[in-house]
């Protein structure tokens, strides 16, 4: 199989986390779980951002993170199912659901996750992508010459291969054929990274919590992962996801917390229910919908976007996903910032212009082509509030408001999108509590500082 040249550069859409762990206990009596889960206890994770060694300025990232946020977009355009999609549910995990806490650090909503492979464990760097549903690691290959961790399946007493003749084989989220008799994967990523090798089952752990007989690609050529560890954790809907293989273990159910820009800021990761507040009178919770077309991804229904007070003539139409599964509305914690349809994002802006009332300025400083001089203290700044179907949500101004301090501008981090998908992105709900009821399919937002968490 061909695969695309390598780029040198991390993929646009990954959510990526490296994590240092805090082992605390567990009970279970699922047959997956090797060790104990208690309902009360979690595993909490400390994290660095992956850019912590590149020295980039406050400019240099918001400008990556234009970048990323373009081509997430086309990542969701690209990944529409051309045939209906074959969900098949995972093997039921008895036992009592657990909660995994993740402390998060990090810019623009990247981070790596350290994680551990086979029996006896080999641990490594991961990327953890809300847009993509398979898990995969770079495995050990004779020829390889990249100085990259490694997971060599020879070396695990618990590694075996997906048959060709298992259902696994036959998913169509994911590209799958015959290698003799094993099943073999492709994984094509919207800036033309890519995975190829064998599904496979192995054992994962998570610090003090192992998983039994997940299903993972075993890959023998990763392309354009290169400076950044050469793994990727699925967290999307599909079969193949860390959340959907979990499971029950998890009760069907996880959230996030991210704290914005400052590498200082603590965000987290909790698969399993929060244990956090997500019914306050503040929170606001509207149903995950299915777009048969693209099942995978966290689809919402919302009606109209209000700025000042004053609701948008955005036609319905914009946000609802067409017969063929373009549109609609994707929650994504993978895009930094929200993209909009250039319909709806054409009347944000010029509601932006009016409320303001200040000439936009002509600058290239962040990439963003609706700014205005002077920082958010100094000008009048607008509401803005996104009508769900079950609630409104306002968000804060430093939600939307990107600021370039040494130009004195502030600019609206709310971008078209190139392909007329709309994305919620992690800025816009930086200090809200995201939490995902999969069995109930619902998602509730609930302003929270992070760093109390």
């Amino acid at each position: 199989m061909e695969v695309t040249p390598r780029l040198q550069h991390l993929p646009s859409f990954l959510l990526i986390l490296l994590l240092t762990t805090y082992l605390l206990p567990f009970s279970s009596s699922s047959a997956a779980a090797t060790t104990t889960i208690s309902a009360t206890a979690g595993l909490v994770i400390e994290l660095r951002h992956v850019d912590a060694h590149m020295n980039l300025t406050y400019q240099e990232h918001i400008k990556a993170a234009v970048r990323r946020t373009h081509h997430r977009a086309v990542h969701h355009m690209r990944h529409r199912k051309k045939a209906p999609f074959r969900q098949r549910n995972p093997s039921p995990q008895p036992g009592q659901a657990t909660t995994l806490d993740t402390p998060l650090h990090g810019l623009n909503g990247e981070y790596l996750m350290s994680l551990a492979l086979g029996t006896p464990p080999t641990s490594f760097s991961a990327a953890v992508d809300t847009g993509s549903g398979l898990i995969w690691a770079k495995c050990f290959h004779p020829t390889d010459a990249q100085d990259l961790p490694m997971f060599d399946p020879e070396s695990s007493s618990s590694y075996s291969t997906v048959p060709c003749n298992n259902s696994l084989c036959n998913i169509s989220s994911v590209l799958t054929g015959c290698n003799g008799t094993d099943c073999a994967y492709i994984a094509v990523y919207a800036d033309s990274s890519a995975s190829v090798g064998t599904l496979s089952w192995e054992t994962l752990t998570f610090g003090s919590l192992t998983v039994n007989h997940i299903g993972f690609g075993c890959s023998f050529r990763a392309d354009g992962f290169e400076n950044y560890g050469a793994a990727i954790v699925g967290f999307n809907r599909s079969p193949l996801s860390l959340v959907s293989q979990l499971g029950s273990l998890i009760d069907h159910q996880f959230s996030y917390c991210l704290g914005g820009y400052n590498a200082s800021n603590q965000s987290k990761l909790t698969l399993g229910p929060s244990s956090h507040s997500i019914t306050s009178s503040a929170s606001t919770s509207t149903q995950l919908l299915v777009n048969p077309a693209n099942p995978q991804h966290y689809y919402v229904a919302l009606h109209g976007i209000s700025v000042g007070g004053k609701r948008l003539p955005i036609p319905e139409s914009v946000f609802q996903f067409s017969s063929d599964g373009s549109g609609g509305v994707v929650v994504d914690s993978g895009s930094t910032f929200t993209g909009l349809a250039e319909e709806a994002h054409s009347l944000l802006k010029a509601a932006f212009i009016k409320e303001i009332g200040k000439p936009l300025v002509n600058t290239t400083s962040l990439d963003m082509d609706t700014c205005f001089q002077g920082l958010p203290d100094s000008i009048s700044i607008p509401t803005l509030t996104f009508h769900f179907d079950g609630g409104d949500l306002q968000v804060p101004a430093e939600n939307y408001i990107a600021v370039d301090s040494v130009k004195q501008l502030s600019c609206l981090a709310i971008l078209p999108s190139p392909a007329n998908v709309n994305i919620i992105g992690a800025t816009t709900l930086q200090n809200f509590l995201v939490a995902f009821d999969l069995g109930r399919n619902m998602i509730t937002f609930t302003p929270t500082q992070c760093s109390t968490l």
